[in-house]
């Protein structure tokens, strides 16, 4: 997603933890309940396994693995997100999901290189609200990064 030719970013809000998280609305399908994935031997860590959701198996992310965060049970407050990236599905567990907001051009900054503790390979960039500031994540990154892509690839 290239911010520089957007003026206007619609994100819906999560948490892990105490910390506000977001991604665009645009790669979301639908959020659901938590119900627990099938799993898959040999997955990376951060991911928890499969669900079959609407005659689709989706994979699904546990977002506090994938940022190293503690690990915590889930509550009937848990969601999974369901976002569409050329066109496949995958699922990320998030603690809560609170709402959709959308920021104009003057709320959005770039990323640092390290925010809240996670890299900024997952950082797409910076939204502020009031005093607020909200970490905007890449999916893309989320799902795969350069290492991870090369090895899938290469299967």
């Amino acid at each position: 997603m290239d911010l520089n030719k957007i003026n206007e970013l619609q994100i819906i809000l999560f948490t892990i933890g105490k910390v506000t998280y977001a991604i665009p609305i645009s790669y979301v399908d639908y959020i659901e309940k938590y119900m627990v994935p099938t799993r898959i031997p040999n997955s990376p860590p951060f991911v928890e396994g499969v669900i079959n959701l609407r005659g689709s198996v989706i994979p699904i992310l546990d977002l506090r693995k994938r940022f190293g965060a503690e690990q915590v049970e889930y509550t009937n407050k848990t969601r999974i997100i369901i976002v569409a990236l050329n066109n496949r599905k995958f699922g990320f567990i998030v603690d809560t999901v609170s709402e959709v907001i959308t920021l104009n051009r003057s709320q959005i900054e770039p990323s640092l290189p390290t925010v809240s503790g996670i890299k900024s390979d997952f950082i797409l960039c910076i939204g502020k609200v009031n005093e607020k500031l909200i970490i905007i994540l890449n999916i893309e990154r989320l799902i795969f990064t350069e290492k991870e892509e090369e090895i899938i690839e290469k299967r």
